[in-house]
């Protein structure tokens, strides 16, 4: 996670060379917990208030949602389902 430029990047694990960077709608991306098959990982941003949903076969962004810094409207948003759509409805 590349907090200060608001993306995550993707890097070959043996050579650590870039493989892709996802920019993020949000600022202060830097805590990421995995979905039990580790095909996508729901990320916080710690500046605005927002999660991130990343597709990590596809390497791309799935879902934002927007949050107050509340942990019952975190729990919520991570609870939604989560089409391949831009944004989580709130």
């Amino acid at each position: 996670m590349v907090e200060q430029h608001d993306r995550i990047d993707f890097r070959d694990a043996h050579t650590m060379a870039l493989a892709t960077s996802v920019p993020l709608p949000c600022r202060g991306v830097n805590h990421a917990g995995f979905s039990p098959n580790g095909r996508y990982f729901i990320a916080s941003c710690e500046f605005s208030g927002q999660l991130v949903k990343i597709d990590v076969v596809q390497r791309r962004l799935l879902a934002a949602c927007g949050c107050p810094n509340t942990m019952r409207c975190r729990k919520m948003c991570a609870s939604l389902p989560m089409a391949a759509s831009t944004s989580w409805p709130t």
